[in-house]
Protein backbone atom coordinates (compact mmCIF):
# COMPACT_ATOMS: atom_id res chain seq x y z
CA UNK A 1 0.00 0.00 0.00
CA UNK A 2 2.62 2.65 0.98
CA UNK A 3 4.39 1.84 -2.20
CA UNK A 4 1.42 2.27 -4.42
CA UNK A 5 1.30 5.33 -3.22
CA UNK A 6 4.57 6.42 -3.43
CA UNK A 7 4.58 5.40 -7.29
CA UNK A 8 1.19 7.66 -7.40
CA UNK A 9 3.11 10.40 -5.36
CA UNK A 10 6.20 9.96 -7.86
CA UNK A 11 3.79 10.18 -10.61
CA UNK A 12 2.06 13.26 -10.08
CA UNK A 13 5.25 15.09 -9.57
CA UNK A 14 5.98 14.07 -13.58
CA UNK A 15 3.09 15.62 -14.40
CA UNK A 16 3.45 18.57 -12.70
CA UNK A 17 6.85 18.95 -14.16
CA UNK A 18 5.87 18.09 -17.58
CA UNK A 19 2.79 20.75 -17.05
CA UNK A 20 5.35 23.31 -16.04
CA UNK A 21 7.82 22.91 -18.70
CA UNK A 22 5.00 22.94 -21.05
CA UNK A 23 3.71 26.32 -19.56
CA UNK A 24 7.04 27.75 -19.72
CA UNK A 25 8.06 26.78 -23.30
CA UNK A 26 4.56 28.74 -24.14
CA UNK A 27 5.55 31.56 -22.20
CA UNK A 28 9.06 31.88 -24.41
CA UNK A 29 7.12 31.08 -27.26
CA UNK A 30 4.86 33.71 -26.93
CA UNK A 31 7.04 35.97 -25.75
CA UNK A 32 9.59 35.32 -28.79
CA UNK A 33 6.33 35.88 -31.45
CA UNK A 34 6.18 39.18 -29.51
CA UNK A 35 8.95 40.23 -30.18
CA UNK A 36 9.45 38.99 -34.06
CA UNK A 37 6.24 41.04 -34.23
CA UNK A 38 7.28 44.26 -32.66
CA UNK A 39 10.62 43.70 -34.80
CA UNK A 40 8.54 43.15 -38.41
CA UNK A 41 6.31 46.08 -37.31
CA UNK A 42 10.01 48.08 -36.92
CA UNK A 43 11.02 47.90 -40.16
CA UNK A 44 8.32 49.30 -41.89
CA UNK A 45 7.82 53.11 -41.28
CA UNK A 46 4.69 55.05 -42.99
CA UNK A 47 5.72 58.25 -44.20
CA UNK A 48 2.10 60.45 -44.19
CA UNK A 49 1.39 62.71 -47.15
CA UNK A 50 1.84 65.88 -44.98
CA UNK A 51 5.66 64.81 -43.81
CA UNK A 52 8.59 63.92 -45.15
CA UNK A 53 11.42 61.49 -43.23
CA UNK A 54 14.88 61.84 -42.39
CA UNK A 55 16.59 58.67 -41.55
CA UNK A 56 19.50 57.95 -38.84
CA UNK A 57 21.38 55.34 -38.70
CA UNK A 58 23.37 54.72 -35.76
CA UNK A 59 23.13 58.71 -34.72
CA UNK A 60 24.34 59.51 -38.66
CA UNK A 61 21.59 61.53 -40.56
CA UNK A 62 21.17 60.42 -44.11
CA UNK A 63 20.88 63.08 -46.62
CA UNK A 64 18.39 61.78 -49.18
CA UNK A 65 14.70 62.82 -47.39
CA UNK A 66 12.20 60.10 -47.30
CA UNK A 67 9.17 60.77 -49.40
CA UNK A 68 5.79 60.33 -47.90
CA UNK A 69 4.70 56.45 -48.12
CA UNK A 70 6.27 53.08 -46.33
CA UNK A 71 9.98 52.69 -45.98
CA UNK A 72 11.71 50.10 -44.35
CA UNK A 73 14.12 50.33 -41.84
CA UNK A 74 16.64 47.84 -39.80
CA UNK A 75 15.11 47.66 -36.15
CA UNK A 76 17.53 49.03 -33.21
CA UNK A 77 19.31 50.34 -36.49
CA UNK A 78 17.94 52.90 -37.91
CA UNK A 79 15.11 55.48 -36.84
CA UNK A 80 12.95 58.06 -38.90
CA UNK A 81 11.94 61.37 -37.68
CA UNK A 82 8.93 62.82 -39.36
CA UNK A 83 9.30 66.62 -40.34
CA UNK A 84 5.98 68.18 -41.59
CA UNK A 85 5.78 70.32 -44.94
CA UNK A 86 2.11 71.65 -43.66
CA UNK A 87 1.63 75.30 -43.98
CA UNK A 88 1.35 76.77 -40.48
CA UNK A 89 0.17 80.06 -39.40
CA UNK A 90 0.82 82.07 -36.92
CA UNK A 91 -0.51 85.44 -35.01
CA UNK A 92 1.40 87.39 -32.87
CA UNK A 93 2.48 91.41 -32.68
CA UNK A 94 5.36 93.83 -32.25
CA UNK A 95 6.35 97.22 -31.67
CA UNK A 96 7.90 99.10 -34.22
CA UNK A 97 9.34 103.39 -34.25
CA UNK A 98 7.88 105.15 -37.11
CA UNK A 99 9.77 108.00 -38.69
CA UNK A 100 8.95 110.80 -36.84
CA UNK A 101 9.83 108.85 -33.52
CA UNK A 102 6.39 107.63 -32.39
CA UNK A 103 6.08 103.86 -31.29
CA UNK A 104 3.62 102.31 -33.21
CA UNK A 105 1.77 98.72 -32.56
CA UNK A 106 1.41 96.39 -35.49
CA UNK A 107 -0.40 93.21 -35.35
CA UNK A 108 0.47 90.38 -38.64
CA UNK A 109 -0.64 87.16 -39.22
CA UNK A 110 2.97 84.86 -40.91
CA UNK A 111 2.18 81.91 -42.70
CA UNK A 112 5.29 79.44 -43.41
CA UNK A 113 6.26 76.35 -44.87
CA UNK A 114 8.96 74.03 -44.16
CA UNK A 115 10.58 73.11 -47.32
CA UNK A 116 10.56 69.58 -47.76
CA UNK A 117 14.25 68.82 -49.54
CA UNK A 118 15.86 70.35 -46.43
CA UNK A 119 14.38 68.04 -43.84
CA UNK A 120 18.02 66.55 -42.84
CA UNK A 121 18.74 70.11 -42.02
CA UNK A 122 15.89 70.56 -40.53
CA UNK A 123 15.88 67.35 -38.67
CA UNK A 124 19.97 67.96 -37.11
CA UNK A 125 20.18 72.08 -37.60
CA UNK A 126 16.81 73.35 -36.55
CA UNK A 127 15.95 72.17 -33.16
CA UNK A 128 13.08 73.58 -31.06
CA UNK A 129 10.19 76.20 -32.19
CA UNK A 130 11.03 77.35 -36.03
CA UNK A 131 9.05 80.20 -35.93
CA UNK A 132 10.15 81.52 -33.17
CA UNK A 133 13.76 80.48 -33.02
CA UNK A 134 14.50 81.69 -36.54
CA UNK A 135 11.18 83.13 -38.57
CA UNK A 136 10.18 85.61 -36.13
CA UNK A 137 13.37 87.74 -35.08
CA UNK A 138 13.77 88.09 -39.33
CA UNK A 139 10.36 89.06 -40.32
CA UNK A 140 9.99 91.52 -37.00
CA UNK A 141 13.67 92.71 -38.31
CA UNK A 142 12.48 93.50 -41.80
CA UNK A 143 8.84 94.99 -40.52
CA UNK A 144 10.79 97.29 -38.29
CA UNK A 145 13.30 98.39 -41.06
CA UNK A 146 10.21 99.17 -43.17
CA UNK A 147 8.35 101.07 -40.82
CA UNK A 148 11.06 103.31 -39.73
CA UNK A 149 10.75 105.11 -43.07
CA UNK A 150 7.24 105.98 -42.50
CA UNK A 151 5.69 108.84 -40.65
CA UNK A 152 2.95 106.98 -37.79
CA UNK A 153 -0.04 109.08 -39.62
CA UNK A 154 1.20 107.60 -43.06
CA UNK A 155 1.83 104.13 -42.10
CA UNK A 156 -1.36 103.62 -41.23
CA UNK A 157 -3.09 104.60 -44.70
CA UNK A 158 -0.49 102.68 -46.50
CA UNK A 159 -0.45 99.63 -44.46
CA UNK A 160 -0.52 96.90 -48.16
CA UNK A 161 2.73 99.04 -48.99
CA UNK A 162 4.49 98.09 -45.69
CA UNK A 163 3.34 95.02 -46.34
CA UNK A 164 4.60 93.96 -49.60
CA UNK A 165 8.25 95.67 -48.68
CA UNK A 166 8.21 93.62 -45.37
CA UNK A 167 7.22 90.29 -47.11
CA UNK A 168 9.96 91.02 -49.50
CA UNK A 169 12.39 91.99 -47.14
CA UNK A 170 12.08 89.32 -45.09
CA UNK A 171 11.92 86.41 -47.95
CA UNK A 172 15.58 86.99 -48.32
CA UNK A 173 16.63 87.09 -44.36
CA UNK A 174 14.94 83.95 -42.85
CA UNK A 175 16.86 80.61 -43.11
CA UNK A 176 16.53 78.51 -46.92
CA UNK A 177 15.27 75.47 -45.39
CA UNK A 178 11.82 77.92 -44.62
CA UNK A 179 9.72 79.48 -47.14
CA UNK A 180 7.58 82.46 -46.21
CA UNK A 181 3.81 81.80 -48.26
CA UNK A 182 2.40 85.26 -46.68
CA UNK A 183 2.52 88.00 -43.98
CA UNK A 184 -0.26 90.40 -43.44
CA UNK A 185 -0.74 93.36 -41.38
CA UNK A 186 -4.33 92.96 -39.45
CA UNK A 187 -3.87 96.03 -37.71
CA UNK A 188 -1.56 99.16 -36.90
CA UNK A 189 -2.47 100.84 -33.24
CA UNK A 190 -0.84 104.26 -31.86
CA UNK A 191 -1.18 105.78 -28.98
CA UNK A 192 -4.54 107.43 -27.61
CA UNK A 193 -2.79 111.11 -28.22
CA UNK A 194 -1.53 110.27 -31.33
CA UNK A 195 -4.44 109.26 -32.88
CA UNK A 196 -6.48 112.27 -31.27
CA UNK A 197 -4.24 114.50 -33.06
CA UNK A 198 -4.33 112.89 -36.74
CA UNK A 199 -8.17 113.00 -35.83
CA UNK A 200 -7.97 116.49 -35.16
CA UNK A 201 -5.46 117.15 -38.32
CA UNK A 202 -7.77 115.34 -40.38
CA UNK A 203 -11.00 117.50 -39.34
CA UNK A 204 -8.70 120.55 -40.05
CA UNK A 205 -7.82 119.28 -43.53
CA UNK A 206 -11.26 118.76 -44.45
CA UNK A 207 -12.66 122.14 -42.95
CA UNK A 208 -9.70 123.70 -45.53
CA UNK A 209 -10.89 121.69 -48.38
CA UNK A 210 -14.74 122.55 -48.18
CA UNK A 211 -13.34 126.37 -48.06
CA UNK A 212 -10.97 125.87 -50.97
CA UNK A 213 -13.64 124.69 -52.49
CA UNK A 214 -16.31 127.38 -52.08
CA UNK A 215 -13.39 129.88 -53.00
CA UNK A 216 -12.64 128.42 -56.15
CA UNK A 217 -16.72 128.22 -57.19
CA UNK A 218 -17.31 131.33 -56.01
CA UNK A 219 -14.18 132.93 -58.22
CA UNK A 220 -15.45 130.11 -61.12
CA UNK A 221 -19.24 132.27 -60.54
CA UNK A 222 -17.26 135.78 -61.12
CA UNK A 223 -15.09 134.55 -64.03
CA UNK A 224 -18.29 133.71 -66.14
CA UNK A 225 -20.39 136.67 -64.45
CA UNK A 226 -17.06 138.42 -66.16
CA UNK A 227 -17.58 136.68 -69.54
CA UNK A 228 -21.21 137.78 -69.80
CA UNK A 229 -20.91 141.19 -69.18
CA UNK A 230 -18.04 141.44 -71.39
CA UNK A 231 -20.10 139.43 -74.08
CA UNK A 232 -22.80 141.39 -73.85
CA UNK A 233 -21.00 144.88 -74.48
CA UNK A 234 -19.58 143.24 -77.26
CA UNK A 235 -22.47 142.23 -78.64
CA UNK A 236 -23.47 146.18 -78.34
CA UNK A 237 -20.45 147.50 -79.91
CA UNK A 238 -21.02 145.33 -82.61
CA UNK A 239 -24.33 146.23 -83.12
CA UNK A 240 -24.01 150.08 -82.43
CA UNK A 241 -20.89 150.05 -85.17
CA UNK A 242 -23.03 147.88 -88.18
CA UNK A 243 -26.01 150.92 -87.20
CA UNK A 244 -23.38 153.63 -87.87
CA UNK A 245 -22.39 152.47 -90.65
CA UNK A 246 -25.59 150.96 -92.30
CA UNK A 247 -28.07 153.81 -91.82
CA UNK A 248 -30.54 151.82 -93.71
CA UNK A 249 -30.77 149.84 -91.33
CA UNK A 250 -31.26 152.14 -88.38
CA UNK A 251 -34.49 152.63 -90.31
CA UNK A 252 -35.22 148.89 -90.43
CA UNK A 253 -35.00 148.84 -86.75
CA UNK A 254 -36.95 151.79 -86.22
CA UNK A 255 -39.44 150.24 -88.87
CA UNK A 256 -39.52 146.86 -86.19
CA UNK A 257 -40.22 149.17 -83.47
CA UNK A 258 -43.37 151.10 -85.09
CA UNK A 259 -46.69 150.53 -83.65
CA UNK A 260 -48.22 151.30 -86.76
CA UNK A 261 -49.18 155.20 -85.23
CA UNK A 262 -47.99 158.44 -86.90
CA UNK A 263 -45.96 160.66 -84.53
CA UNK A 264 -46.98 163.27 -82.49
CA UNK A 265 -43.81 165.04 -83.37
CA UNK A 266 -41.63 165.99 -85.97
CA UNK A 267 -38.31 166.49 -86.42
CA UNK A 268 -36.32 168.46 -88.90
CA UNK A 269 -32.88 168.91 -89.63
CA UNK A 270 -29.49 167.21 -88.66
CA UNK A 271 -29.77 168.75 -85.23
CA UNK A 272 -33.14 166.75 -84.88
CA UNK A 273 -34.86 169.79 -83.29
CA UNK A 274 -38.62 169.34 -82.78
CA UNK A 275 -40.39 171.70 -84.41
CA UNK A 276 -44.20 172.05 -84.38
CA UNK A 277 -47.08 169.22 -83.44
CA UNK A 278 -47.84 167.61 -87.02
CA UNK A 279 -51.59 168.56 -85.24
CA UNK A 280 -50.85 172.26 -85.39
CA UNK A 281 -49.30 172.24 -89.03
CA UNK A 282 -52.42 170.50 -90.11
CA UNK A 283 -54.62 173.94 -88.84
Amino acid sequence: MERNDRNFSISTEEISIKKIKKIGFLIVLGILILIGLVTFIKTIVIIPSTDVGVKFTLGKVSQTELNPGPHLVIPFFQNVTKISTQQETVNTITQCFSSDLQTTTISYTCVFQRKGDKAPALATQYKGDLFKGFIQPKVEEALKQVAAVYTAEKAVVTREEIRMKTLEKAKGMVPDVVGIVSLNITNIDLSDELEKAIEKKMVQEQESLAKKFELEKATKDAEIQIAKAKGEAEALNIKGEALRKTPLLVMLEAMKLWDGKMPATLMLGAGATPVLPIGTLEK
